[in-house]
């Protein structure tokens, strides 16, 4: 036991790589990789059903700057007048609320954004989305973008995004935009090819729920098993 308690003692566990590199690199050595977990069970069998109608772009997370809900907001102003019956939900509360209200009514959204607050039921809003947007600017992990892999919804984020770039294999399980001073743009120029073409969605979608699989509690539980017993045999190493 004062084997394992000195293991733990000296290292650390983040929940991603871009995470683990972020450190100092005479740090890097005692950081290693756990994922977090991902609760499959309660996305289960959501990629088997239609997304609602009328289709709806969808993002989850606390009203604050780092999950930059302003600019896909901006992005959805660009598209709305092409796309009439698409509606933006954001999901979530937070300090930002008034914020992106103000935003909202400035871009004349106010019938067309859907800010409902928290919900528990977070399941049941993936699977009536039709297109998951992910506008962070960072993310330790990206719960958000693999409960949309895991729901078989396709989901778009920023490509400078640490987390999410991590999940998002670009034109494979979800699309990467541009980031830098264009990010606007690039976010509504990919919104606008998934909002296009229904064929896509529902191709990258498909890919979503086997890219998660290695995020079930199963696995994680397996990995933290083998990170604890090579605490305690003293063989934790890069």
């Amino acid at each position: 036991m004062v084997r394992l308690g000195q293991a733990l003692f000296f290292a650390k566990t983040v929940p991603s790589e871009p995470v683990r590199t972020a450190h100092p690199p005479r740090e890097r050595e005692q950081v290693f990789v756990l994922p977090n977990p991902l609760d499959l069970a309660r996305f289960e069998g959501i990629s088997d059903q239609p997304p609602s109608d009328p289709p709806t772009i969808l993002t989850v997370g606390r009203f604050m700057e780092e999950k930059n809900q302003t600019e896909l907001i901006e992005a959805f102003a660009l598209l709305a007048a092409d796309y009439p019956t698409w509606t933006l939900r954001l999901v979530g509360d937070g300090v930002m609320r008034e914020e992106l209200e103000r935003v909202v009514e400035k871009n004349r959204l106010s019938t067309r954004v859907e800010m409902p607050g928290a919900t528990q039921e977070v399941a049941a809003e993936y699977r009536a989305a039709s297109i998951v947007a992910v506008p962070s600017l960072y993310e330790s992990f990206g719960m958000v973008t693999a409960e949309a892999q895991a729901s078989g919804r396709p989901v778009i984020g920023f490509a400078d995004c640490s987390g999410t770039n991590e999940l998002i294999e670009n034109e494979k399980n979800g699309l990467l935009v541009a980031g830098g001073s264009a990010r606007v743009a690039s976010l509504a120029a990919g919104l606008r090819r998934l909002m296009d073409d229904a064929a896509l969605r529902a191709r990258l979608g498909a890919a979503g729920p086997r890219s998660v699989d290695q995020f079930s509690i199963e696995r994680v539980v397996d990995v933290w098993e083998n990170f604890l017993q090579a605490c305690k045999a003293g063989t934790l190493y890069h």
